[in-house]
Order: C-alpha cells, then structure tokens, then sequence
C-alpha cells in the first residue's frame, strides 16, 4: 500500500512518545474502581500505541 506522508509515518512510529501516562486520582478514589486493573489513556492514537509497545509499571 502506499500513500502520502507513510515514510514520515514511518519516522514517528520510531520516536519515543512525547506524552506522559498519569493516574486519575480523582476516578481512582471512587469505591466502585478500588482494586480495578483497566487503564483508560486518551491521547492521540499513534503516542498511544507507542505507550502501548512497552509495559507500563504502576506504582
């Protein structure tokens, strides 16, 4: 397949991410997501499935 912009495509896919994953304190406080293990991130897609390549480490 090709199409415009896929080698630039290419070259963000190899960058680290730019963003920062953080809790949300104020959903996790709430009783019902005590001890939940889902991870909502909201961001743009391709920073993250960038995130997504490696594990992410709570703390």
């Amino acid at each position: 397949m090709n199409w415009l912009g896929k080698s630039y495509a290419r070259l963000l896919r190899n960058l680290p991410p730019e963003t920062l994953i953080s809790e949300d304190k104020t959903h996790n406080a709430k009783p019902e997501n005590a001890g939940s293990q889902n991870l909502l991130i909201r961001g743009d897609n391709l920073e993250v499935l960038k995130h997504l390549k490696t594990p992410t480490q709570t703390a």
